[in-house]
């Protein structure tokens, strides 16, 4: 319904810029779909503590195990929110698998992310407080709404810490790097001796930062 709805809204986009805030509001789907593990991991928690007291394994092979139950979970979601918020936005077809990887990525460390909180927390309702708490700071702090040059020193490292803003970064180099439709991405803009491709204007516009590598990185 998310990739549905995304895909809609933004039906072969031929506005170029607009394809940036589409890419704020899937992070921000994908990130805020995964709040229901809060509850799911409230309800794991007593079991396994029940098993640790036990004995019945080290806590690592339980992480590793409840990781891999989930996978195919998350899978399909960047499988089925992918492929239609992206095929039906118009984005570049053979850089597509690069876009699926890192909605994968995204949802497994907002997951996990969560799961991590919960279990840090003594109740239901501090556990939901402190993951909508964390998915506000990471909206905050994306690099879209306030952009990395407005960021004080002081809160940049937040800015560094967060998968939010590294997806939204792999994901717009992912899409801008490439030629775009008909070539458009690649024209050249700007006053003459100092003109720049289309696509590193419109990222340098939204405050994303042009450096290669980002995607690797993410």
């Amino acid at each position: 319904v998310q990739g549905i709805m995304i895909g809609t809204i933004f039906w072969q986009e031929e506005n170029p810029g607009m394809k940036i805030p589409m890419l704020f509001l899937l992070v921000s789907l994908i990130s805020m779909g995964n709040m229901f593990i809060v509850d799911v991991a409230l309800e794991r928690r007593a079991v396994f503590y029940k098993h640790r007291s036990a004995n019945f394994y080290p806590t690592i092979v339980y992480v590793v195990a409840e990781l891999l139950a989930d996978l195919p979970l998350q899978i399909l979601e960047a499988v089925v929110v992918g492929c239609f918020s992206y095929f039906f936005t118009g984005f570049q077809s053979h850089v597509f698998y690069n876009f699926f990887f890192l909605l994968l990525l995204c949802s497994m460390a907002f997951s996990n992310t969560f799961k991590a909180v919960t279990a840090h927390t003594g109740s239901p309702a501090a556990a939901q407080g402190a993951a909508i708490g964390f998915a506000a700071l990471s909206f905050c702090f994306s690099g879209f709404l306030v952009t990395k040059e407005q960021i004080p020193d002081y809160f940049i490292w937040i800015y560094w810490s967060l998968p939010f803003s590294w997806t939204m970064r792999a994901l717009a180099q992912n899409e801008f790097r490439t030629d775009g439709p008909d070539g458009d991405y690649a024209y050249l803009v700007g006053p003459p001796n100092n003109e720049v491709r289309l696509g590193d204007a419109l990222m340098k516009a939204a405050g994303i930062d042009m450096a290669e590598g980002w995607i690797a990185g993410a």
